[in-house]
């Protein structure tokens, strides 16, 4: 214990002297002790102060002062209780322009490989344009091969058909319809003046489609079978330079009815085909009650024509020009019931059958 640190008191001469505080009071310490005394204590504090001194000087001179870390390694720290430095390794430096060259070696490669696999592109849709060239050159080749055969034997087989009609019916028939002359054709309904025992043009409009079979037989003959659908639109009575009178009592009709029938063709040297139909023969089956297993048959039907293409898989029909047709209209017991003059539109759509 550092008695020179607590509190000293005594006499001397029997006055009481108290000595100064020092730094900081020491626990133990007497607060009443001898002059005697304190001059022992305060040898015994140098001495204590002399030690020290001599045990510091002699652990700073055995200390060994270091002033670096080793090449490869940077300071980190300073352990001050080993009085020595913290060294960690570091990395080697980077070498940049060796890493640049190497960058750009590699871009270099990646666009040639770019390069390589853009002109290969390239040649392979050259190599398709020629393929797709040579085909359009071949098929052009063949529709201008199609006029060397042109003749009824390159039709053989059965077509399936599908299409419409549409027909304007006049009761008296069509002012001038038959003209040689076409400029002078008069397709309209005729009408009379009103007088005694003079009856109106009955007027009507009537719509069909049509689904059937249509065979050629490769030298200009063939026949035709199907089934047609049948809108007879409601009729109107007319005069001569008169409004039209009050329809009679027939509203209208629907029906089905069987189409057979037979027909010559041909075709030209442009490629043109021409079909001329023979009177069909049909019988209502559905619809009035009244009226079935009724005959009809279409005569003097206009003639149909279409444009033949290459594979002859494909037929387009329509009229080619048009005229006035009758139907015919016969009862069971064979009794004709009424002619029927009439204008129609066809269009037919004829589809290859495969045998």
């Amino acid at each position: 214990m550092d008695k020179s640190a607590c509190i000293f008191r005594g006499r001397r001469d029997g006055v009481d002297i108290e000595s100064l505080p020092l730094r900081r009071p020491v626990r133990g310490c007497s607060r009443n002790l001898s002059i005697g005394r304190i001059g022992a204590m305060k040898l015994h504090g140098l001495g204590v102060c002399f030690a020290a001194a001599i045990a510091l000087t002699s652990q700073t001179a055995g200390a060994q002062v270091i002033r670096g870390c080793p090449a490869g390694q940077a300071i980190q720290g300073i352990d001050f209780s080993r009085h020595a430095l913290i060294c960690v390794p570091i990395s080697a430096a980077v070498d940049l322009p060796g890493e640049a060259a190497a960058r750009s070696a590699a871009d270099a490669a990646l666009q040639t490989n770019i390069n390589t696999e853009a002109a290969s592109r390239s040649g392979m849709d050259a190599t398709l344009l020629d393929a797709i060239s040579a085909e359009t050159a071949a098929r052009k080749t063949a529709d201008e091969e199609l006029p060397d055969r042109l003749d009824v034997t390159i039709l053989k087989g059965s077509y399936a058909f599908s299409g419409a009609t549409t027909c304007l019916n006049s009761s008296k028939g069509f002012v001038d319809p038959g003209n040689a002359d076409p400029e002078k054709r008069n397709f309209s309904p005729l009408l009379e003046p009103i007088g005694p025992g003079v009856l109106p043009t009955v007027v009507a409009a009537s719509s069909q489609s049509v689904q059937g079979v249509r065979t050629f037989d490769g030298n200009g003959r063939g026949n035709v079978s199907g089934i047609v659908h049948n809108i007879n639109y409601p009729p109107l009575l007319y005069f001569l330079d008169s409004p039209s009178l009050t329809p009679f009592n027939n509203a209208g009709t629907a029906n089905t009815s069987t189409l057979r029938g037979t027909f010559s063709y041909e075709v030209t040297p442009e490629g043109m085909l021409i079909i001329t139909d023979d009177p069909s023969d049909g019988e209502v089956t559905t619809g009035n009650p009244s009226i079935l297993h009724w005959k009809v048959s279409a005569r003097n039907v206009p003639k149909t024509s279409a444009k033949l293409a290459k594979d002859l898989k494909t037929i387009s029909t329509t009229h080619a020009d048009m005229g006035m047709e009758i139907l015919v209209v016969t009862s069971p017991d064979g009794a004709t019931v009424r002619t029927n003059p009439r204008i129609c539109h066809r269009e037919r759509m004829l589809l290859k059958l495969k045998g």
